[in-house]
């Protein structure tokens, strides 16, 4: 899966494609297309938001935030609201 794509799965026993076919319209008018999960594809990269509670001001930097996120990822961006303290 790329960076724009979903994994749809249905509950224990239900038929996705019965699924997706009963509700085509609908989710036609959220996704381009619908494929069925294959061997050959792949998870990519996914850019999630992240919000972190009680941190210090004087830790609110690049380099702070990059040591907080690094376990999971890197940060692609700050936001403008968090670079300004909220201003």
């Amino acid at each position: 899966m790329g960076d724009k794509e979903v994994l749809l799965s249905a509950s224990t026993g239900a038929n996705m494609a019965q699924i997706v076919n009963e509700n085509s319209i609908s989710l036609g008018k959220i996704f381009e297309f619908i494929k069925p999960w294959g061997n050959g594809m792949q998870v990519g990269n996914k850019v999630v938001w992240t919000r972190c509670r009680g941190i210090p001001l004087q830790c609110w930097t690049d380099d702070c935030f990059q040591k907080i996120v690094h376990p999971i990822g890197t940060i692609v961006e700050v936001d403008e609201a968090t670079k300004g303290w909220g201003e």
